[in-house]
């Protein structure tokens, strides 16, 4: 396998592993899962997230290198698409690794998502210093970033088929320039308390969902980009990705000013030429009186153009000033 010398670090076949086809010459695993790592360190800035993301996903670390860490753990979604059975879904994309050396076996199983869950349950993890539970947890959450849960027997799949050791390698480097290029470091531990991990787990798996369809789209990730060195890679995808949260509408600060509440959160979910309706006005004042400092589920029955979606945006956006 060779391997393109820079300042920062090498370039080898690991760049030549397909995660995104199209009529350009696709993306690399590598360069896809920087992006989504960008997408979400931008996210759980400071200003977006501020105090919130320790006591949302506590790890036992600062901020920062929580940040970092679930960035990674984000980031390492779509690993098991360095996997011969999900190369080969794309002739193209197979045959440039191909002529790179790597072998493909029969029968190798495809489906990345169980891929990536059983190479971070059993292999990366564990390497990062996470522990057998830890590592179980946060790898499903991951792995289920379609949506849907990966069944043992979809995982069993992978626990029968040996994965050659030149594609191990593969795994190994790409995980190793993930971690280089968002600096994690630490120790991180998750709660022991059951409640507290299935909610660590939940909110993982939905950021994972979210940071996946923003980073997998091209219109603010092409595919066309010059293949810099890694590190710079991140940090431009880090600019795409700011713009990116802009655009989409999730550019806002979760802390709002105290004064006038339900002013404050409307305008936070409308915009400032903001014109509350209601329905809206009638839900905040009721969140107002009741005294939420922990997850809670609202409901609202109302006529279509009654403002629902904003009203729920701006339930939350109240509720998060409690924490």
């Amino acid at each position: 396998m060779t391997a393109i010398k820079t300042e920062q670090m090498d370039i080898g076949a690991e760049d030549i592993v397909w995660a995104k086809s199209s009529d350009t010459g696709g993306l690399s695993v590598v360069r896809h899962i920087c992006d989504v790592a960008a997408v979400a360190f931008e996210l759980l800035s400071p200003s977006r997230w501020g105090k919130h993301l320790q006591k949302t996903f506590p790890l036992g670390m600062d901020m920062e290198d929580t940040r970092r860490w679930v960035a990674y753990l984000i980031a390492c979604h779509d690993i098991g698409k360095a996997t011969p059975g999900f190369q080969s879904k794309w002739e193209e994309g197979r045959q440039r690794v191909e002529l790179s050396g790597l072998p493909f076996p029969p029968r190798y199983p495809d489906r990345h998502d169980a891929a990536s869950g059983f190479l971070l349950k059993h292999k990366l993890l564990p390497s990062r210093g996470f522990t057998r539970e830890d590592s179980a947890l946060l790898a499903d959450a991951v792995a289920a970033h379609h949506g849907l849960r990966i069944a043992p027997t979809e995982y069993a799949k992978f626990g029968r088929s040996v994965l050659p050791d030149a594609w191990s390698a593969v795994v190994t480097r790409i995980e190793s320039v993930l971690a280089q290029v968002l600096g994690v470091r630490g120790n991180p531990r998750l709660p022991t308390a059951e409640d507290e991990r299935a909610a660590q787990a939940i909110w993982l798996a939905g950021c994972c969902s979210v940071c996946d369809w923003i980073g997998s789209n091209e219109s603010y990730f092409t595919h066309e980009r010059e293949r810099t060195p890694y590190k710079d890679w991140f940090d431009a995808s880090r600019r795409f990705a700011s713009d990116a949260l802009a655009d989409i509408g999730l550019n806002i600060a979760p802390i709002l000013p105290q004064a006038d509440v339900n002013r404050a959160s409307l305008e936070a979910a409308l915009g400032p030429a903001f014109s509350p309706r209601p329905l809206q006005l009638a839900v905040l004042d009721l969140v107002e009186t009741l005294d939420i400092r922990e997850p809670a589920l609202f409901v609202i029955e109302a006529p279509m153009g009654e403002g629902k979606t904003e009203a729920a945006f701006a339930i939350d956006a109240a509720l998060r000033q409690r924490c």
